[in-house]
């Protein structure tokens, strides 16, 4: 559906996270009571999958599934089926605009017991607009669009821990053939991003226990920066990702309950020294900064020193913790229930949600549904609904046998059974 441009605009600060440029970025930090953390490329922190979304977002050491490339890679390894493929659609925003959409297919198979590999696609959809110049004529269509592709390798390390690693290529073109007052035009962007985890559980999968307690955490997106050639370049969304998982099995009953702690690994807007409103600068220009430190310097600083460069301190650090808290209930491997909650402090964004969610599972085809409710009210996130369908194949990949061994223990049914040497020579008499 065609819109207004300004409209689409308008949409995409909505998504809490914009794809401004850093300058315009840095400024908004001079509201110490809201100082939100925003970077490019926001659409790879929406939840792609219904499962994950349906239980508050929380993946890092949930159980394996195939969209586990996203969460944590880490936990393909252990996955019941040898492949998995699964594609997710979510309508965007529905409430403020039609025509956007995150699509997200991702599948894998596992090379052994001990090693797997994935592939995902992650495809943002912002719909056609139809642009008018400053008299309201026509100035032709653009078809704004982003997405990264990411690939995988998930190794165990024991029987009960693994790594993985993931590479990513992210593109960007939100823009089109814009050209500003200074004649500087616009550009679609590009960056290379990874992803690292580990994932811990007490036993494997294929143990039943009725206790069952797992760890998982993942550094996401740290890449290069992304340049839309505005003379400013743009942060991925780094972030860092902890979580726990403790489930109970019963029969055919069984509850798993997980909590994930969030923080992003990007610089905090500092606050600038104004005087009537105006940013005040140096003699060669730049800023002076009152509280926080410098956004610009170099990419290790801005990583590490993301737990560190708050205006506010260690307590706005502490702000910068999002919670997701979620719980899911499965009967029979056949029918999944899911509850979660989704909290990201006022100051950095002010998200706040419910989520619910439900599947059911058919032998080797899965579908999963969630749907969000925001707590305020005329929130554009609400009334989002995400849809899941997933595809198992082959049973759990077993060790392959040690032929040799099992050779040299079985014993041919053409041999004759030989007896005792003593007793071979019937002549010989037994002493």
């Amino acid at each position: 559906m065609k819109q207004r441009y300004n409209k689409v605009i308008i949409s995409i600060f909505c998504l809490i996270a914009s794809s401004s440029t850093y300058a315009q970025l840095v400024l908004n930090g001079q509201d110490t009571s809201y100082r939100v953390i925003t970077t490019a490329v926001p659409f790879l922190t929406i939840a792609p999958d219904a499962r994950a979304a349906g239980m508050g977002d929380v993946g890092a050491a949930t159980n394996a599934d195939v969209n586990a490339t996203y969460w944590n890679p880490a936990k393909l390894v252990f996955t019941k089926a040898d492949k998995g493929i699964s594609l997710s659609y979510t309508p965007w925003l529905r409430r403020i605009l039609s025509g956007m959409s995150v699509s997200y297919l991702s599948a894998y198979t596992k090379l052994d017991d001990k090693q797997a590999i994935a592939i995902a696609l992650n495809y943002f959809n912002l719909g056609n607009l139809s642009l008018k110049d400053n008299s309201g004529q026509g100035a032709g269509e653009f078809r704004p669009r982003e997405f990264a592709i990411a690939t995988t390798y998930s190794r165990k390390l024991s029987e009960v821990l693994s790594m993985a690693a993931t590479l990513r290529y992210i593109y960007s073109d939100i823009y089109g053939n814009l050209t500003i007052g200074n004649g500087v035009s616009s550009q679609a962007g590009n960056a290379i991003a990874g992803d690292l985890g580990i994932y811990f559980r007490t036993s494997p999968p294929e143990v039943s226990t009725p206790v069952q307690f797992a760890f998982g955490a993942v550094v996401s997106n740290l890449g290069t920066q992304i340049n839309y050639g505005f003379g400013q370049k743009n942060y991925l969304p780094a972030n860092l990702r902890i979580g726990t998982q403790v489930g109970f099995t019963l029969g055919f009953n069984q509850i798993n309950l997980a909590v994930d702690l969030n923080k992003w690994l990007v610089p905090t807007p500092p606050v600038y020294k104004t005087r009537n409103g105006v940013v005040e600068r140096t003699t060669d220009g730049r800023p002076i900064i009152l509280h926080g430190k410098d956004p610009n310097r170099s990419y290790l600083s801005s990583v590490f020193g993301s737990f560190t460069d708050a205006p506010g301190g260690i307590s706005e650090e502490i702000h910068e913790i999002m919670f997701s808290a979620g719980g899911e209930y499965i009967f029979n491997d056949m029918f999944m229930f899911r509850m979660g909650y989704f909290y990201e402090s006022p100051s950095k964004g002010g998200r706040e949600y419910l989520s619910l969610g439900a599947g059911a599972q058919l032998k080797s085809i899965g579908l999963d549904l969630a749907y969000l409710v925001p707590f305020q009210q005329n929130n554009p996130l609400g009334e989002t609904i995400r849809f899941s369908l997933h595809l198992d194949i082959g049973d759990e990949f077993k060790p392959t046998e040690d032929k040799t061994r099992t050779n040299k223990n079985k014993r041919n049914p053409n041999t004759k059974k030989q007896r005792p040497p003593q007793y071979k020579n019937k002549h010989i008499k037994r002493r």
